[in-house]
């Protein structure tokens, strides 16, 4: 299987060029549309959403790969698709090569959660409640999946979506060392402190 894009790159560089240029007059409603065409997953560049280039590297031609995509116009998170079908049974733990991997740009990690739909649906979540991929990772995006149902097994087949994520902007740490706490209303006071508040 071959996944050849650059049909695609070259004719939204056309249609962005026209747009720069002012060729055919073309509008910006229509630059839109074709735009939103063109390139998939769609990401509405007009909305206030500040957009991030991610590259995704398919790394096995034999998957029947479905690429990453937004569910919806105003989706938070792009959903991810299992290349095979597969089935987890009560109480067991999957790891599911998703076919593809990322070029993360420095300075930006990528965070994959579990859709809300298996886990109040089927009680299927990701295996590390949230998966962090650091830009520094090349390798294959796999998803660790695990079915707390007592008895119904999970079956999935190829093209479902098993997972989401989203793209982050990592802040660095610097710290020093004190030896007092600053002075707060709650204090050192844990679990169940702030009930007294409501």
């Amino acid at each position: 299987m071959n996944y050849d894009f650059s049909n695609v790159l070259n004719e939204g560089k056309k249609v962005v060029a026209a747009v720069k240029e002012g060729i055919n007059n073309l509008p910006i409603d229509q630059y839109v549309k074709e735009v939103n065409e063109l390139c998939k997953p769609i990401v509405d560049t007009f909305n206030n959403k500040e957009v991030i280039n991610l590259s995704i590297i398919p790394v096995d031609e034999d998957f029947k790969l479905k690429l990453p995509c937004y569910a919806t116009k105003e989706a938070a998170c792009m959903d991810v698709f299992s290349p095979i079908d597969f089935m987890i049974s009560p109480g067991q733990a999957l790891s599911v090569k998703t076919g593809f991997s990322m070029n993360i740009p420095v300075g930006y990690c990528v965070k994959f959660y579990s859709r809300s739909g298996q886990g109040f649906n089927n009680r299927v979540t990701l295996l590390n409640s949230t998966g962090i991929i650091d830009s520094d990772y090349t390798g294959e995006i796999i998803i660790g999946l695990k079915n707390d149902h007592v008895y119904g097994s999970y079956n999935v087949k190829a093209g479902q979506a098993i997972a989401q994520f989203q793209i982050e902007k990592v802040i660095r740490i610097n710290y020093d060392i004190q030896y007092t706490s600053k002075k707060t209303e709650r204090a050192s006071n844990g679990f169940g402190s702030t009930d007294k508040f409501n």
